[in-house]
């Protein structure tokens, strides 16, 4: 069985990643409300004040010596559809 989006984000944490959030690329920490939440990852948004949270799939790992990077197993988040006119 493959492992979870939140299960190699962590292993990637203990490895030295940073985890953002993958569209603004803020950011997250890690704060599950129960051992099986679906949204463990907290941004904060300053602007607003507020904390949102995200689920794996919503977040990247990226390393101090490395671009951006994604878990292999994993497919890519869905792109979000522009509203320019």
């Amino acid at each position: 069985m493959a492992k979870s989006a939140t299960a190699l984000l962590r292993e990637a944490q203990q490895l030295g990643a940073v985890i953002r959030e993958t569209v603004s690329n803020a950011p997250v920490r890690y704060a599950p409300r129960s051992a099986h939440d679906p949204r463990p990852w907290v941004i904060h948004e300053p602007n607003l004040d507020r904390d949102f949270r995200l689920t794996g799939r919503e977040c990247t790992a990226t390393f101090p010596d490395q671009a951006r990077t994604v878990p292999a197993d994993l497919p890519p988040a869905p792109a979000k559809q522009s509203t320019s006119a």
